[in-house]
């Protein structure tokens, strides 16, 4: 009976005795998982009583430098353009190579016209276009830039005549749809300039007819509004009504109803 009793406690004793000496050899290990990210000289005290090499893992660890990543040479660096590779014009006859010349020039001049444009020097930009319009008299965006220092310098008439003068060049020499609707287009925003809302509006109509652009009907739509507006507006003045009033009766006469 005794020795029964004095089995079991001895394997007790063992089996308690095996796991506090397991765990107490792990102490270490999860001590040093704890203070791995604290304070270095307290990691080292404590791994020196412990038996635990603190300097092990600090040397696979790499540290952070106090200094930023130099960036790249890349970033640093603008983006610069590809320098444009000269045009071979060998190939071509005399006569030819004349005329390509004289465009590329031309747009040289234009570029120098959009800078001058951009600094507001609007006299000097003219210059420059028109220098542009005599090597290239075809090129109808020439003209169209000559109509953006007018609008820009409130001379809406001159504006809508060099638009006008564009889209018929364009028409002329085939130039894009595109270009002749933005012709039209500005023209419009002149005339809306000018107050004269009917023909803004059908400037309008033309540039739609030319490219379906969604600003452009958007703008129409407005200035529609604006032109509803302004008859309304009319009408109170006795003096306009009056004219209106004429003009009517002038339309019923020649049976223009």
């Amino acid at each position: 009976m005794y020795v029964y009793w004095g089995n079991i406690y001895f394997n007790a004793y063992i089996l308690t005795y095996s796991t506090i000496f397991h765990a107490y050899k792990l102490i270490p290990y999860y001590v040093h998982l704890a203070l791995m990210n604290s304070d270095p000289r307290i990691m080292e005290v404590l791994g020196l009583s412990l038996g635990v090499d603190t300097n092990r893992d600090a040397a696979d660890t790499p540290t952070p430098s106090s200094k930023p990543a130099a960036s790249t040479k890349a970033e640093e660096k603008k983006e610069e353009k590809p320098e444009e590779k000269e045009e071979d014009l060998s190939q071509l006859s005399p006569a030819e190579r004349k005329k390509r010349e004289d465009q590329i020039a031309a747009k040289k001049c234009k570029e120098k016209g959009n800078e001058l444009y951009k600094s507001k020097k609007f006299a000097e930009a003219l210059a420059a276009y028109d220098e542009a319009i005599a090597l290239d008299p075809t090129n109808m965006t020439y003209l169209n830039n000559k109509a953006a220092v007018y609008i820009t310098d409130k001379k809406y008439d001159e504006c809508i005549e060099e638009c006008l003068k564009a889209v018929e060049l364009g028409k002329a020499n085939m130039a894009p749809f595109e270009d002749r609707a933005k012709a039209y287009t500005r023209a419009a925003k002149a005339y809306q300039k000018k107050g004269d809302f009917a023909k803004a509006i059908e400037m309008c109509q033309e540039s739609l007819l030319e490219n379906y652009d969604k600003p452009t009907e958007r703008m129409m739509k407005n200035m529609e509004l604006e032109k509803k507006k302004a008859d309304a507006a009319a009408y109170l003045d006795d003096d306009k009504a009056e004219e209106a009033k004429q003009r009517g009766n002038d339309h019923f006469r020649n049976k223009e109803w």
